[in-house]
């Protein structure tokens, strides 16, 4: 799900941002740090550059030592990283920051899996992965829709788990054979649900 979401943004630059390791900070504390240098970054970003908006997709990852980096896929033009190594190091004494471009759409895929495929983490409170509002372009679901085998039951979208949970308590079999794809079977006539 994350990583389509990312790709659903149609990004065009990957950040990173990472805080320098210090004995007189948690992994924790390094995260709630990088969470507000992000909210401030973005907003000195678009002050500076006159934006409305920044749309950007932004996940946790641990360092082999457990230190957190935060990767955050923006959908936006050109920033100077020069400009994020500076505002990082006079805020946080953190020069070590890095921000790539997708010169080609083909490759997005492949970077957001890098980015988000190894799993997101949570530190603390802080969450896993956020989005701005407007960062996913894929189009919406349908209000409803109804299932091959159950054509008079209208269903408002939700997840296959949900799917599967909720049929299996009325008495459905359910067989899947991978984590989009399920067929449901109504339960034998007089079999109570």
């Amino acid at each position: 799900m994350l990583i389509a979401q990312g790709i659903g943004g149609r990004p065009s630059k990957f950040l990173t941002l990472t805080l320098r390791r210090s004995e007189a900070r948690t992994p924790i504390e390094a995260a709630k740090l990088l969470v507000t240098a992000w909210r401030d970054m973005r907003l000195d970003i678009m002050k500076k550059r006159k934006w409305q908006r920044l749309e950007f997709l932004a996940v946790f990852e641990p360092h082999v030592s457990g230190w957190p980096h935060l990767h955050i896929i923006l959908r936006c033009p050109y920033i100077d990283i020069y400009w994020i190594k500076e505002w990082m190091e006079k805020r946080f004494n953190s020069f070590k920051q890095d921000i790539r471009s997708i010169d080609q759409q083909q490759w997005v895929a492949a970077y957001v899996a890098k980015y988000c495929g190894k799993g997101a983490t949570k530190f603390g409170t802080c969450k896993r992965y956020w989005q701005s509002k407007r960062f996913d372009m894929r189009p919406k679901p349908e209000r409803s829709w109804r299932l091959i085998n159950d054509p008079f039951r209208e269903v408002l979208p939700c997840t296959l788990g949900t799917m599967i949970s909720v049929y299996t308590k009325q008495g459905w079999t359910v067989h899947h054979t991978a984590a989009w794809k399920a067929t449901f079977r109504p339960p034998p006539k007089g079999a109570s649900p």
